[in-house]
């Protein structure tokens, strides 16, 4: 504590900052005209108090403040006249002096404030220099102090941080803390978090929750804080292949502003926790629509087990490359057959049916007498989908292959590795 602090008896008086006004205040529940910030950056008595701005029972200011520095703040219904005690009213800590740690960027230092007529010798210490938003509640009794630039920030540690939305598949509910939604840390203790996955478009956009106590993600109305879009921002995603883009963020007990993506795609995302910036790169538009979840498998004389009771066997079946893209792949040996090596069968149509079925929809060529060559290049055509296994891909060559089959542009790939 300041040594002009200590003081008592008339010095205290005159440490006591009031702003004089035209007439007394008489209730400490009115709303101020003005509220004046005063202490050793207004070189207190030597200097000029500086005015806050107004907005309702809530008075702001932003500037720079110096480490261990002090200040309070005092309420007058009109334009200074004087110095002189009696004629405001202070606002200072409840009970005692409070330290203002600050430690975290961004990260709110809330405390009580009483008002008072003419007496007490109560103030805020600054622990960290910086530049700070300083907002005092007259209704609330509430003090807060954010420091957005400045040195010795720390990092929380105890951080984990998952993208929320209707964006990501599993991300409400008792799926919102799933780990394939849960951002990575960029190092150790660096405060960087990355994600990346498939984001579709939807009106409720995307955002980030924190781990609550017991280190689950949870909702504003646990008091989880959250990572959103700035006020300031505008939280459009417009972005083509390649492109990213960068805002600032904020961290409070709301899920809103989100993010707002207008073009389905993959994307990576960016959050640091220390700056408050959070970057967007859209790594590939995805076609806009989504696609049922099909299970597929080959079919035909070439794998083995593809025929009767093994036709489903897990060997044969399909895989989806990416969470929604309706593209599937699958590698395996391939036995050469003029006209009845390769088709694809899904499941029987309906609920409940896990298994591939004569009487399922079927991929297959579309026309008679398509061959897969013996050539090292990839080779594309079309599909047809409909019901019986016929007509078939025929193969030249016996051979393990890598096929590609994506349900969206009705195409098939077939490359011999």
């Amino acid at each position: 504590m300041k040594k002009k602090w200590f003081l008592l008896g008339a010095a205290a008086l005159i440490l006591f900052i009031a702003v004089g006004c035209e007439e007394v205040k008489d209730e400490k529940t009115e709303t101020f005209s003005k509220v004046w910030l005063v202490g050793d950056l207004t070189n207190w008595l030597g200097g000029e108090p500086i005015e806050m701005t107004k907005a309702g029972n809530t008075y702001t200011w932003t500037g720079a403040l110096s480490s261990d520095s002090y200040l309070k703040f005092a309420g007058c219904n009109t334009s200074p006249t004087e110095w002189d005690n009696g004629k405001t009213w202070q606002l200072q800590p409840t009970g005692s002096n409070h330290s203002v740690a600050c430690n975290i960027k961004n990260e709110p230092d809330v405390s009580d404030f009483e008002i008072i007529p003419d007496e007490g010798n109560n103030a805020w210490r600054i622990n960290y220099a910086g530049n700070y938003t300083i907002s005092v509640n007259t209704s609330t009794r509430k003090a807060t102090f954010i420091r957005t630039t400045g040195e010795d920030f720390d990092i929380d540690t105890s951080l984990s941080i998952w993208v929320v939305g209707a964006a990501p598949e599993k991300v409400w509910g008792d799926g919102m803390g799933d780990d394939d939604n849960k951002m990575a840390e960029t190092g150790a203790d660096t405060g960087i978090f990355t994600w990346t996955g498939v984001l579709n478009v939807a009106a409720s956009g995307f955002s980030f929750t924190t781990n609550q106590p017991d280190g689950v993600p949870g909702w504003p109305s646990d008091g989880a804080e959250w990572y959103v879009v700035a006020d300031s921002n505008d939280p459009t995603v417009d972005l083509a292949d390649g492109e990213e883009a960068t805002f600032d963020v904020e961290k409070k007990v709301a899920q809103s502003p989100m993010f707002d993506i207008k073009a389905k795609g993959n994307y990576t995302v960016t959050l640091n926790t220390v700056t408050l910036k959070a970057t967007v790169k859209c790594n590939e538009i995805l076609p806009d629509v989504i696609y049922d979840k099909l299970q597929i498998w080959v079919v035909g004389a070439a794998p083995e087990k593809s025929w009767g009771d093994g036709m489903g066997d897990d060997d044969n079946e399909l895989v989806e490359t990416g969470e929604d893209t309706g593209i599937y792949t699958w590698t395996g040996g391939l036995t050469a057959d003029d006209s009845q090596a390769v088709s694809f069968v899904t499941t029987k149509s309906g609920a409940g049916f896990t298994k591939p079925d004569w009487a399922g929809t079927w991929f297959k060529a579309d026309a008679d007498g398509v061959t897969i060559a013996d050539i090292a290049t990839a080779q594309e055509f079309d599909l047809v989908e409909g019901t019986g296994q016929a007509p078939m891909f025929g193969l030249a060559a016996d051979g393990n292959y890598t096929i590609t089959l994506d349900s969206s542009t009705m195409k098939v790939t077939f490359q011999k590795n």
